[in-house]
């Protein structure tokens, strides 16, 4: 579903400019709940009744880093700062952003980037989701790309965009995302601390709107994605930044569990070929998720699994506590060690819980509806 331009020039003369919505989001290259948010968010687009595309941006590298990483991506037998391992794993999920996300040919800078836009004329532009407001994250030259700073003649909003923190990390520029902020029609963030960022740091007030994954049900992932049922009793875990202390809890609940086998979906083997639709299959398979990822924890309590969550704090802490605080599972997080079995053990009610989630998913549908409205 790659456009190339000419692509882009069909879409752009077949569809009215109000029905057009282009979407800014982090690049697509090998995170599994970074591409699974830009598909979800497209879907309900569609389901809106728009015509989303997606700006596909390239990771951007200075001349001589980027010289660097082309030669360690594609270099065998090494995986120094893992970049021939993530480069193997992003081959996996480009098949994925093909068949699946309405997205342009790769893009590499602000040139490219106003270039489709001219080309898609779209009526609105949304920035989300994910840590696109984590000045960290997107520290670079073009970083007010995602304060929508190209888009001069269309509709800007926000959706579900996260800080990833609880404060902005760059006092230098409140005064210029002010400036940017002040020409969107609706500012949706995906945390509480993120809107009482807008408040206080920015002077804006934004919505609290759930992380678009969660905005369709987890029977529509299985159609969608043709999910094939798996073994029930595996013990799945999905570790971004493992130590000897969650390796020793996960060993613990293996021997003591009565699972039928163990999957680790950051084997390095195994993550090489691992598309976002093969993740999503293999945890809506498991018995039980260990995680420390924002959206493995997600797409446990989407497929109704019961999961524990290691509370990542350098990765951006406030989602985790945030979502479940909402959902009635604080006690499914783990701050330390010490609560790794009574997390395991806590029971979850999910019919309450979806019940919750239900009425987060209305609610956030309403305001990308109403936001995108023309009057």
């Amino acid at each position: 579903m790659l456009y190339d331009e000419s692509g882009l020039k069909v879409l752009s003369e077949n569809a009215p400019s109000e029905r057009k919505v282009m979407v800014a989001t982090m690049p697509l290259y090998d995170n599994h709940g970074g591409i699974l948010q830009c598909y979800a968010l497209c879907e309900v687009l569609e389901s809106l009744g728009y015509v989303p595309v997606v700006l596909d941006r390239k990771i951007h590298y200075s001349f001589w880093k980027k010289i660097i990483v082309f030669f360690l991506s594609r270099l065998p037998g090494q995986n120094i700062k893992k970049f021939r391992h993530r480069h193997l794993r992003a081959k996996a999920q480009r098949a994925f952003v093909r068949d699946f996300i309405p997205a342009t040919m790769p893009l590499s800078g602000k040139k490219d980037v106003v270039n489709a836009y001219k080309l898609y004329r779209p009526g609105s532009v949304v920035v989300g989701s994910d840590q696109v407001w984590r000045f960290s994250y997107i520290n670079q030259p073009f970083w007010d790309f995602y304060f929508l700073s190209f888009v001069d003649n269309s509709k800007k909003l926000s959706y579900a965009a996260s800080f990833g923190l609880d404060h902005w990390e760059k006092p230098g520029l409140i005064e210029d995302i002010k400036k940017h902020l002040s020409s969107f029609s609706g500012i949706s963030v995906r945390e509480t601390s993120g809107s009482i960022i807008c408040q206080e740091t920015f002077g804006y007030t934004a919505k609290v709107n759930i992380d678009p994954t969660m905005l369709i049900d987890g029977e529509m992932y299985k159609d969608n994605f043709r999910l094939e049922p798996g073994d029930e009793l595996s013990l799945v875990t999905y570790i971004l930044d493992s130590n000897p202390k969650k390796e020793e809890c996960v060993n613990r609940v293996y021997l003591e569990g009565g699972f039928s086998k163990k999957m680790s979906l950051n084997d390095p083997i195994l993550s090489r070929g691992l598309s976002a639709r093969k993740w999503v299959e293999s945890i809506a398979s498991a018995k039980l998720v260990v995680t420390d990822s924002f959206h493995g924890m997600v797409f446990s309590i989407i497929m109704r699994k019961n999961f524990v969550a290691f509370v990542n704090e350098g990765r951006g802490a406030d989602r985790f506590s945030s979502l479940c605080a909402y959902l009635g599972l604080e006690k499914k997080l783990i701050f330390s060690e010490r609560d790794f079995s009574n997390s395991v053990n806590a029971a979850i009610d999910y019919d309450d819980v979806h019940d919750r989630l239900g009425k987060l998913r209305k609610a956030s549908i309403e305001y990308l509806e109403s936001t995108l409205a023309y009057s």
